[in-house]
């Protein structure tokens, strides 16, 4: 959900004519209290801490550590210790994809880049590396992992999202995967919740 969310806000960044430091996940990791840290979290949720806290600060000034730790920008940090914050990064709003509807996801992309979620929990994801997944949802399908929508193409059997993954370059093609489009909560549930940032 981290990743997720300063992906989106990056990219409205670049959109804006920003330039653009790689922000800083794991400040909302430790300090969007309103989320659970490494247990999870809500891409909307991040955005209201940006929104609150006039932005985020850049990865190098506060680094992704892969676990929950005392924020360092809050009430309790010092001037010296506090990290600036990027400027751009400071959001003003956001909006909701409507769920279930492709020609509103396409519209939100119009945008720049849409945090969603989806069930990252079946094989054909956890293990992809080509190609376009296309598979069925299960009775035990749920959302439990973000990702950024970046955009869509066709192909000879219809058309596909393109997502961006956390999970690093070695994951996937390059850090990215291409999802069926289809009427619905879509493969994998990637059409049920989404969002982006919207000045």
């Amino acid at each position: 959900w981290a990743f997720s969310s300063t992906g989106a806000i990056e990219s409205n960044m670049r959109l804006n004519n920003y330039s653009v430091d790689r922000l800083s996940e794991q400040e909302l990791v430790d300090c969007s209290l309103e989320n659970h840290g490494c247990s999870g979290g809500l891409m909307h949720l991040a955005f209201d801490y940006c929104i609150e806290n006039d932005g985020l600060t850049c990865n190098k000034d506060y680094n992704y550590t892969a676990k929950t730790s005392i924020c360092r920008v809050g009430c309790n940090a010092t001037d010296i210790d506090k990290p600036k914050k990027m400027e751009g990064s400071n959001i003003q709003d956001y909006k909701f994809m409507i769920p279930r509807s492709v020609i509103d996801i396409k519209a939100s992309l119009k945008r720049g880049p849409v945090s969603i979620a989806l069930d990252a929990s079946r094989f054909e994801f956890r293990f992809y590396s080509e190609g376009v997944i296309d598979i069925k949802p299960t009775n035990t399908s749920r959302l439990n992992h973000a990702v950024l929508l970046t955009g869509y193409a066709k192909y000879e059997n219809g058309s596909y999202w393109i997502i961006q993954n956390s999970w690093g370059e070695q994951w996937g093609d390059n850090g990215y995967a291409k999802i069926k489009i289809q009427n619905g909560e879509g493969v994998l549930l990637c059409q049920l919740y989404g969002v982006y940032p919207y000045n």
